[in-house]
C-alpha cells in the first residue's frame, strides 16, 4: 500500500509541474534583432515570440526602433527563405516604429501586426 501510495504521490507532482511549450523552432539574430522562426514546406515563417502552457502569445520583449525582417535565415546547417510572417507574429510589439519585410515573403497572415501602436 505505501508503495502505491509513492508513485501516486511521484504521479501527482509530476502533473503539477508548470509545462512551457516553446512556440517557435528556432531564434536567429540579423542586424542586432532576434526573431524566432517556424520551419513552414523547407522555409521559415516569422513567428512569435514564446507562448504559455495555455498558448497564449507573449509579444516580443527586445524589438525596438526600424526592424529588418532578413530574406533568409540559417539554423543548423540550413539555410531557408522567410517567406511569410505567421499568425499574430508581432502582436503588441509598441515600440517597433518601422518594419522592412523582403521580397521573398508572400504570406503576412493574421493579424501580424495587431495592437502595434509604433508602426
Amino acid at each position: 500500500m505505501k508503495c502505491k501510495l509513492t508513485f501516486f504521490a511521484v504521479i501527482m507532482m509530476v502533473m503539477a509541474l508548470p509545462k512551457v511549450a516553446s512556440a517557435y523552432d528556432f531564434s536567429y539574430t540579423y542586424q542586432g534583432q532576434t526573431l524566432y522562426y517556424d520551419t513552414v514546406d523547407g522555409n521559415a515563417q516569422v513567428t512569435y515570440e514564446n507562448s504559455d502552457i495555455y498558448s497564449i502569445r507573449v509579444a516580443y520583449s527586445n524589438l525596438t526602433g526600424n526592424l529588418v525582417i532578413p530574406s533568409t535565415v540559417t539554423y543548423g546547417d540550413n539555410t531557408y527563405a522567410v517567406t511569410s510572417i505567421g499568425n499574430d507574429a508581432f502582436w503588441n510589439c509598441n515600440s517597433l516604429t518601422s518594419i522592412t519585410i523582403p521580397t521573398t515573403v508572400t504570406t503576412i497572415n493574421y493579424y501580424a501586426f495587431a495592437e502595434c501602436s509604433g508602426l
